[in-house]
């Protein structure tokens, strides 16, 4: 036994004061009686009524120091140790997204469920024990390590919160067993909803298995939404040959737990087109749902599609409403990218026919009406088998197309003449390079597997670091780059020194089969999306998906608005040309480019995140077997018992028998 406060025993000084004091004491008291006969005749009957008489001062004087012993204890607060009474409880929490689903109890959810059951342990654990926690989410965190105030921990408790990812636990067990094998805990807690079972049982048949598991999973139903998607399109009709434009609105309903006519509002613009329904014959089943709407009066041409929505109409039995609608949010229209041929073209050129296919708005001019300095509003200039190229325009991204340039700093430079390959032309290689952000954007859905030839070329040098290479020739046992792409920094144009966004054909493209292979209009379409980047193009996701923003050069900063409405700005120097930003909660998000030039206005992007479908079902579950082994050198914990309500109630039991002596001594 041990004491908090134990200067608080000096009380027990008052003890040997009292004795003193009693002993000290005038046993004797002055009385008037009208007779020596009266007196004697009172004393005579007093004994006979109270014949402990002569022990009342004692006994009174026992309640009084044991009054001062028990109020001296109680002050000193004594802790009374219990060897290896207590444990290091570890408690894993789960927080995926399928915890958001309601509980048993329809009043909380799964997830709070699960932190009530960890209070209950915790209040239930004896004195002594120590506390820690881990939440398990897409990155799994330690949030506290033996903690013993059962009230901080409940603090750390209740500051963490459910996600709406997608997780497994797996990670949170590695950092469990850590915990274990360092000795820090003894005894753990799985809360999850993973592995419907009984609160007590374990995780594993292992002896040594210090895992138990709290259930918290629920026999409740859920329908969701999934895979919605739109077209609207020209079409003419094979019966009666007429043209109209048509809307086709379509998605997946899935109802967990049991079947189910299920009611599908669409809505396009916020406003209802029409209720169509999903019949799912068995529990689990997903039905696909569409609707076609001829647009005979071009509604949608004249006031065109922004959003999209689907919405299942609601039912009080459905454990989960967060996937009971999904919006699509249409691409807003943006101006042509207006790109500059220079060079001996005409209308009839390859690059030109492929660039207004791609909706770009083409001019032409020759080399020799080429003005650096007056040329402006151009997002691309083309130099197409131009030699000698002494300035770059002050805007927009450059290609070099047979063409080379004088100075260095450019990007590249022209080592020899062309170089005549064989009269056989000679294949290229497609390079591999998927780590890089660059490459994927430049090869995405491009065939690797057509063979290019090519019969001439330029060999390239000095090029600068920052470009990519994307298709080699091996010729004469070198091996040279023929199209490279990227940034070039510091480049000085006709006034002003800029980065340029760059595309290099070291070999005539006419003199190749490149323009005649749906390679070429893939790698035209890849390198336009480079020079004339758009920062958000696809604007569907899942929660957990991570989105590439493409950042435009003039790029000010970049603000991203949650759907809880928190918000995180990006600024130029944290942003890449390439920057990788993960989506965590569901709902709406919102993102706004800032330019540099107070002249050009935001550009405003929403993105739809949807629910994680793996987490919409209330019955699924782990298909794995977890263990907690302690640590062989592992030490046990002392328990102890400090609780001052025995003492207290002795103290005043005392107290009042104490006043109760004293009455019956007076009255």
């Amino acid at each position: 036994m041990s004491f908090q406060n134990p200067w608080a025993l000096l009380v027990l000084i008052a003890i040997p004061i009292l004795i003193v004091i009693y002993l000290l004491r005038n046993r004797f008291r002055e009385a008037t009686a009208p007779s020596t006969y009266l007196w004697e005749l009172s004393e005579k009957f007093l004994k006979r009524r109270n014949p402990l008489h002569k022990f009342e001062h004692l006994f009174a004087l026992i309640v009084q120091c044991l009054t001062v012993a028990c109020l001296a204890v109680t002050l000193a607060h004594p802790v009374l140790t219990i060897p290896g009474g207590s444990e290091n409880y570890l408690f894993i929490l789960d927080a995926s997204a399928s915890m958001n689903l309601r509980s048993e109890n329809g009043n909380r959810t799964r997830f709070e469920e699960a932190k009530a059951r960890i209070e209950d342990q915790v209040n239930n654990a004896a004195q002594g024990s120590s506390y820690s926690l881990i939440l398990s989410d897409t990155e799994s965190r330690v949030v506290c390590t033996q903690v013993t105030d059962k009230t901080r921990f409940e603090l750390y408790l209740d500051s963490v919160g459910v996600s709406t990812s997608a997780s497994t636990l797996e990670d949170a067990m590695t950092e469990a067993q850590s915990l274990f094998s360092q000795g820090l805990c003894s005894v753990g807690y799985l809360a999850t909803d993973k592995f419907p079972q009984s609160a007590d049982t374990k995780a594993s048949d292992d002896k040594n298995n210090k895992l138990n598991i709290i259930d918290v999973s629920s026999d409740v139903t859920n329908r969701a939404l999934s895979d919605l998607t739109y077209s609207y399109r020209h079409v003419t009709s094979a019966k009666d040959k007429t043209d109209n434009y048509q809307l086709t609105i379509s998605c997946n309903v899935t109802s967990y737990g049991k079947a189910a006519v299920i009611p599908v509002h669409f809505f396009v613009n916020d406003e209802e087109l029409t209720q169509v329904t999903a019949e799912c014959s068995t529990p689990g089943e997903t039905a696909n749902v569409s609707y076609t709407y001829i647009d005979e009066s071009e509604i949608y041409r004249t006031n065109p599609i922004q959003t999209i929505r689907a919405q299942i109409a609601s039912d009080p039995d459905d454990g989960l409403k967060a996937d009971d609608s999904m919006i699509l949010y249409a691409q807003t229209a943006t101006a042509k990218p207006k790109v500059l041929l220079v060079g001996s073209i005409s209308r009839n050129d390859v690059f030109y026919i492929a660039l207004n296919s791609l909706g770009c708005d083409v001019e032409i001019e020759s080399y020799s009406a080429y003005d650096a300095q007056t040329e402006s509003g151009f997002d691309i200039t083309i130099f197409d088998g131009v030699s000698g190229i002494s300035a770059l325009p002050d805007g927009g991204a450059c290609w070099f197309v047979n063409s080379y340039v004088t100075d260095p700093a450019m990007g590249f430079t022209q080592l020899d003449v062309p170089q005549q390959t064989t009269q056989d032309a000679q294949t290229l290689a497609f390079t591999e390079d998927t780590d890089s952000p660059l490459y994927n954007t430049f090869m995405q859905n491009v065939n690797s597997d057509r063979s290019i030839y090519v019969s001439s070329f330029y060999p390239l040098g000095n090029l600068v670091n920052g470009l990519v290479t994307l298709m080699t020739l091996n010729f004469n046992n070198n091996e040279y780059p023929m199209v490279i792409g990227g940034k070039v920094s510091d480049v000085q144009c006709a006034t002003e020194v800029r980065d340029v966004r760059e595309m290099i054909f070291s070999f005539d493209v006419h003199d190749s089969n490149l323009p005649m292979l749906s390679t070429f209009i893939v790698l035209l379409y890849n390198f336009i999306q480079y020079s004339v980047p758009t920062l958000l193009t696809k604007l569907d996701y899942v929660v957990g998906d991570s989105a590439t923003f493409s950042v435009p050069d003039n790029t000010k900063y970049i603000t991203v608005e949650a759907p809880d409405g928190t918000k995180e700005i990006i600024e130029k120097a944290d942003l890449t040309d390439f920057y990788d930003y993960q989506f965590t909660q569901f709902g709406t998000y919102t993102i706004t480019n800032t330019f540099t030039s107070s002249a050009e206005n935001d550009k405003t992007y929403k993105a739809y995140v949807a629910y994680p479908k793996e987490e919409e079902n209330p019955s699924a579950t782990e298909d794995k077997t977890y263990t907690l082994i302690p640590a062989t050198d592992a030490k046990s914990v002392d328990g102890y018992y400090d609780s001052l309500l025995p003492i207290t109630i002795a103290s005043a039991v005392l107290f009042a028998l104490d006043w109760f002596l004293y009455a019956h001594e007076q009255y």
